[in-house]
Parts: C-alpha cells; structure tokens; sequence
C-alpha cells in the first residue's frame, strides 16, 4: 500500500507546475495518485473535482464545501446535498425525494416509503411505540407495547383500549364521505343521518328522536325502561306484548282476545278501570263511586254495588237516584210460593199468607211513598176469565200486590183474590 506524506504531495505539486496544464489528462503518475486505491492523510484538500474511479478508504472525515454535491450519476443529477443550514437534500433524477431538516422533519416527496415485512417503523428510537404489518395484510399500531388499532384489509378495522376522537362538528362517514354519518349537531346533540336525512337525533339531556323511521326490536327482546333491569315492554310469544314492571307483569295485550291488567287502570281520584283480569267492566276501591264524564252537562256512575247510575238532568251529581224516569226495582215472581225469580233492587218478597196478596221489600227505599209500581199478571185473559192485578204502598221501602181474577161467565163479573204469577216495576226518587 502506497502512502501519501506532506513531502511527497509537495514534491509531486512541483512536477505538475513544470509539466503544464495538460498533465491531470496525460500523466500516468497523475492518474496513479486520483485512482489510487488509499488516500491516508488528515489535512488532504482537493482544489479540483476529482473523479475517482477506483475503490477509495478515508480514515478521517471526508467533508464538502457548503452547498457542494456528493454525485452518484459522474456529476449528473442525482447527488447528495446541503441546499440550506442544516437541511440536507437527497436529488434523484433532478427531483428532491427526501429532506431532511436537522431541526423540524423529515419529508418524502413522491416517493413510497418501504419496510421488510414484520419489521416495525419506531416513534419512540426504536422502544415499543411502532407501526408493523403483524401478519399478510394486517397493519398494527403499537403503543407504550399494546395495539391500539389494528387494520385488517380483508375483514374489519380494530380499536383496541382507546377512544376515538372527532373535532366538535365534524362527522364519522359510513359511506365514503357523502351523505350517510355521525355527528355532534350541537352540544351534547348527536345526528344519525342517513342519505342526508336526519333519522335519530340524541339528546344528552331530553330525548332520543326518531324521525320518520320505525324501531324494529327482535322477537323476544325487550326496550328497557330503567336501565337494563326489571321494567320493560316485550313481545313475549308471537302476537303477545308484555308490560312489565319491577318484574311483574302489569299488563297484556294478545291478539284477538281481551286485553289484561292486573291492577286495573287508575283514571283519577283513586278509581280504578278493569280492576280484575279482564277489560270489561268498571270498579272502584273500598265501595266508592266511579265517574265517566262524557261532556260537561253528562256524565255515568259505576258504583261497586248498585252498577249504573245515570245522571239526573238538573244535577248530575246527584245522579241516577234522582232520576224518575229510570227504574230503580223490578222483579219476576212465583205466584204460588212467592219467590222472586228475577229482579234486582229487591230485598225479598213474602210468600202469599193470604190468597194473592204479596208483601215487596226494596233494598234502597224511595225518597217519598209518591212512587210509583206497575204490575202485570203473567196469566192471560180468556172469553170468560181475566187476570187483575193492583198494589197499595205500606212504607218508603215496602208496598203490597194484589192478583186475583173476575169471571163473566155467570158469576156476575165477581172479582175473586187468586194466587198468580206477576211481574213489577218501580219508578221514583230515591
């Protein structure tokens, strides 16, 4: 290995001032000493540009003049170089691909950036914060060693532990950024909106608006009312809905026959509606009167014991006890035994102690003895024969019938007392 020395430099200096200009082009020592396989020498500055051809070691820093090139192409078009303080520029083909400021960035311009499979691109110098393909077509982002986010090409996109955050306003497309996405409309309001029309909008502190769009829930599920726990409304079996309330089952409504409530509906001053198990009568608590207003000047009373009461028409609230032209009592009777076989109103009916004649008790007595009792005779009337009835009132609750026949068949039309069958109405204030 030949060794360049400050002596020898100076000596072979003095023969290139004696040769002339044309000697870097023709001397063979010349070329020996630019193509020569070392150059060792710490202070070695080249005036000229040199092209070297051969294979070259620098034991020491090989340093260029600020804003010089380090070609690759023979001093073409692809270098390296300093093109301002402390940014250094990579030239291929006369285009700038890679810059790198000393003090902010590193750019790439128009050009891929390349990593080996299952190798990692580093943001903590090389500790556990990383890009990496983790496998064929899957990209992991690793943070402090977890993966946050994981993109799989083929099946879905993964964000593992973290929150996903959106600048105020802005939206989270679902169809390529056109007219389908989420978004904060406002504060603490969040769109659902679909082919640009708002079909769900959250309230954080109202509601949940659905807007012209139904909800559909799959059969057997149910829509919560506290939370997830013991009150809900659910389809239990087909065509079966379910009101359920701290876990018991308060209501139902199945198709095509009648609709349930357990405890009966509460329609105001604690009167209930439906308080058994089927929808189709009126009650009320403890005996109490149960009122259905049906306009300002009408209205209907359900008592648990006395049924239908209509109202009167100077005062409703006095309701069907003043009314006179409703019938408080009637009955159907056994002439022979007195029994009553049908009525309503009617406390008992004595048995004839003397021929056709028949004592009525009423349950609720009439305000006065003015009322009023129709009877009618069961028995029909012949040629010969007819069937009389009449009644005398004894009290406010109790009045007497009398039936008997009158014959014009040779008896004189004499009237004779006789055992009948007989039905009656009353009529009066109560």
């Amino acid at each position: 290995m030949s060794v360049l020395t400050l002596p020898k430099i100076a000596e072979f200096a003095a023969g290139l001032l004696a040769r002339g200009s044309d000697v870097l082009a023709n001397d063979q020592a010349v070329a020996n000493f630019l193509n020569g396989p070392n150059i060792d020498q710490s202070n070695l500055n080249l005036a000229m540009t040199p092209i070297w051809t051969g294979v070259h070691s620098f034991t020491n820093d090989l340093r260029l003049a600020s804003l010089k090139k380090l070609y690759f192409d023979g001093g073409s078009d692809t270098y390296i170089t300093e093109s301002a303080a402390n940014v250094l520029d990579f030239v291929v083909g006369g285009a700038t691909t890679v810059k790198v400021n000393g003090s902010s960035d590193v750019r790439l311009n128009n050009v891929d950036l390349w990593l080996t499979s299952l190798k990692k691109l580093f943001f903590d110098g090389g500790g556990d914060t990383y890009f990496t393909e983790s496998a064929a077509n899957v990209v992991d982002i690793v943070l402090g060693g977890a993966t946050v986010v994981k993109m799989n090409s083929s099946t879905d996109f993964r964000i593992q532990n973290v929150d996903l955050w959106l600048t105020a306003a802005k939206k989270l497309y679902l169809d390529g950024g056109a007219d389908t996405y989420i978004t904060q409309s406002s504060d603490n309001v969040i769109d659902f909106v679909v082919g640009g029309a708002t079909t769900m909008k959250i309230n954080g502190s109202t509601d949940i608006q659905m807007n012209n769009v139904d909800l559909f829930l799959t059969s057997l599920k149910k829509m919560y009312f506290d939370g997830g726990g013991d009150t809900y409304i659910q389809e239990t079996s087909p065509n079966f809905l379910a009101i359920v309330a701290g876990g018991i089952q308060v209501a139902s409504f199945p198709s095509g026959v009648a609709s349930s409530f357990a405890n009966g509906i509460t329609v105001g001053n604690g009167n209930v509606f439906g308080a058994t198990s089927t929808f189709n009568h009126f009650s009320a608590p403890s005996n109490a009167a149960l009122e259905l207003t049906l306009s300002a000047a009408t209205a209907f009373t359900f008592e648990a014991t006395q049924g239908l009461r209509l109202p009167d028409s100077a005062s409703y609230a006095a309701g069907y006890s003043n009314r006179r032209d409703m019938a408080k009592a009637w009955g159907v009777v056994n002439g022979t035994t007195g029994a009553l076989l049908e009525g309503r109103g009617v406390t008992s009916v004595g048995p004839p102690t003397t021929t056709g004649q028949y004592l009525v008790t009423l349950t609720t007595p009439f305000a006065t003895t003015d009322f009023m009792v129709q009877v009618t005779a069961k028995f029909g009337m012949t040629a010969i024969q007819a069937t009389l009835t009449s009644y005398t009132v004894s009290s406010t609750s109790t009045f007497i019938v009398y039936t008997g026949t009158a014959n014009d068949g040779g008896g004189g039309g004499a009237v004779a007392p006789a055992n009948q069958d007989f039905s009656f109405v009353c009529y009066g204030r109560q």
